[in-house]
């Protein structure tokens, strides 16, 4: 059987300036700083997780999405639930009535099930994993990334290593894409501390 994709493009329409695409993403401080929204995920959500929530819900009210697909790889799946939750309780009236947990696991923002998604009735899925050397233009549902970045103490991670590497010793420090933001904080303390 062969599936052909539309050409309608699954990023949110394109604005005529930069400075639109900017005001659009913007979210508002009712939902960016909402009290019983950070409560909610202080609770619900491990805080060390970004699941980007509030730029999520945003979506969900600039596109007013009444079904929302969530896809996450399999290490994610457990939060599911809460994630959904969250959504459900904070978006519009009229907005994320239905929420769907695909259950096919995702290993990476190449594997979009935009075809599922579309086959169970979402207007828009929300794709968790990492970002996708090959850009996807085209999805026959509206599409929005989450990187689920994971905050670790890179400086106590540096000084474990000083201490544990002798002066001199190079280190080389790597990690996954969720950790990129850590990697580079300690990459940049070895190197200022003299161990490259």
């Amino acid at each position: 059987r062969i599936v052909r994709r539309s050409r309608r493009s699954g990023a949110a329409s394109g604005a005529s300036s930069s400075s639109t695409a900017a005001i659009q993403s913007e979210i508002p401080l009712t939902i960016s700083r909402n009290p019983a929204l950070l409560t909610a995920i202080s609770r619900s959500l491990p805080v060390d997780y970004d699941f980007e929530i509030p730029k999520t819900l945003h979506r969900i009210e600039r596109q007013r999405a009444r079904h929302v697909a969530l896809q996450m790889p399999e290490g994610l799946l457990m939060y599911a639930c809460s994630v959904s939750d969250i959504l459900r309780r904070f978006s519009p009236r009229g907005c994320c009535e239905v929420v769907t947990v695909m259950g096919d696991v995702t290993y990476g923002a190449c594997c979009v099930d935009d075809l599922g998604a579309r086959a169970m009735g979402a207007d828009l899925l929300v794709h968790y994993g990492h970002s996708c050397l090959v850009p996807i233009t085209s999805t026959v549902v509206k599409c929005l990334y989450v990187f689920v970045e994971i905050r670790v103490d890179a400086r106590h991670a540096a000084e474990c290593l000083m201490k544990t590497c002798g002066v001199g010793t190079r280190v080389h420090v790597m990690g996954t894409v969720q950790f990129r933001a850590a990697v580079v904080e300690a990459s940049r303390l070895l190197n200022e501390s003299g161990r490259p």
